[in-house]
């Protein structure tokens, strides 16, 4: 016979399974019921406001110490020294895995593009067009 935090362990676990499987419906879920609740979610953010900003501290303290930042961002080489804010830990917001150190140009820069291949693709094709497109100009 399973014991109780077993059958919330499992019962945890597959709902985080359907979380990451069914994203978009999830978050129309979420929204929907701060919709029709918001008073409720407006107590819940108060109250959960602080124990969230302490947990993320606490969880980017043990990443920053696991993870040292290098001298230079890992994506355009600047030296983390003279950029604005610094070296910026980078890392993917469905699993939390620490992809790398950024400064905050390239940090804003992949968030914009949507934090995925896909939309980096999407911009070196934009890339490549304008250059031919530039080329044939050129040649005619």
């Amino acid at each position: 016979m399973k014991t109780i935090d077993e059958i919330r362990a499992a019962r945890n676990a597959a709902a985080a399974r359907y979380r990451a499987k069914n994203p978009e419906k999830t978050r129309e879920r979420q929204l929907s019921w701060r919709a029709r609740n918001p008073e409720y979610f407006k107590e819940w953010a108060r109250k959960n406001s602080a124990r969230r900003s302490r947990t993320q501290r606490e969880s980017r303290h043990k990443s920053v110490q696991r993870y040292p930042a290098p001298e230079n961002c890992e994506i355009c080489s600047a030296k983390m020294e003279n950029t604005v804010r610094g070296a910026q830990f980078d890392h993917d917001h469905s699993t939390g895995f620490h992809r790398g150190w950024l400064c905050n140009s390239c940090n804003n820069g992949l968030a914009r593009l949507g934090d995925d291949i896909e939309g980096l693709r999407r911009a070196l094709i934009y890339l490549e067009q304008a250059e031919a497109a530039w080329t044939t100009y050129l040649l005619s």
